[in-house]
């Protein structure tokens, strides 16, 4: 995956939403777009109880994030399984991750099944040129704002708030875990969006036309 200079390429044609990676054993944002360009599945199919309340926090963060670019003025699509970027493709990617006791971040499977519900998303965005498939964006985001990967450690600050209960199998316990994680989806994506626009504003790509 490359880093490129955008100075004077054109506005993407289109943006396509993927869904963001919630399994701890899902593949990386960049090997996820190179498995989806090789006509490959990137994302195993839910098994645990914490996995699928992870997948509908997941698809809430992707209709969202959809819905909350429109409103910036980016017209934006969900990608589809086998999907082949063309050239003039920008792709936003992912992954939701919750804050580990302790520092660091985990998956946000991992983090359900685990009592901690301060969900964070690490987003990827890429552009597809003649050159190739090339970084355009990298940053990470919670309820509250984006920032770069050099500050992320900022979003853990305090995190222990966000624990609402202990693992044990308690169905009331993940139900409330993953509520929390849905209403924070939400509000991540809002803030995805407006980072979006910003970039879109300093490229002087002030919007996007909608698809006949």
């Amino acid at each position: 995956m490359q880093q490129a200079d955008f100075n004077g390429v054109p506005k993407p044609g289109q943006v396509l939403v993927g869904q963001f990676a919630y399994l701890a054993n899902d593949p990386n944002p960049d090997q996820s777009i190179l498995n989806r360009m090789h006509n490959q599945s990137a994302q195993a199919a839910p098994q645990t109880p914490e996995e699928q309340a992870a997948l509908s926090v997941a698809q809430t963060m992707q209709n969202s994030l959809i819905k909350n670019l429109d409103k910036n003025g980016i017209v934006a699509t969900g990608t589809l399984n086998n999907v082949v970027p063309m050239v003039g493709t920008m792709i936003i990617e992912g992954e939701l991750l919750t804050v580990k006791d302790g520092g660091g971040f985990q998956r946000l499977s991992s983090g359900l099944g685990s009592g901690q519900a301060k969900v964070v998303s690490y987003v990827s965005v890429y552009l597809v040129t003649d050159k190739g498939v090339s970084t355009f964006a990298k940053f990470y985001s919670d309820t509250k704002g984006s920032v770069q990967p050099e500050v992320a450690t900022t979003l853990g600050v305090g995190s222990a708030a966000g624990n609402v209960g202990s693992v044990g199998g308690n169905v009331d316990t993940l139900t409330s875990r993953s509520q929390t994680a849905q209403s924070d989806a939400v509000l991540i994506a809002k803030q995805i969006a407006r980072k979006m626009q910003k970039l879109f504003v300093a490229e002087t790509w002030n919007s996007l036309t909608s698809p006949n």
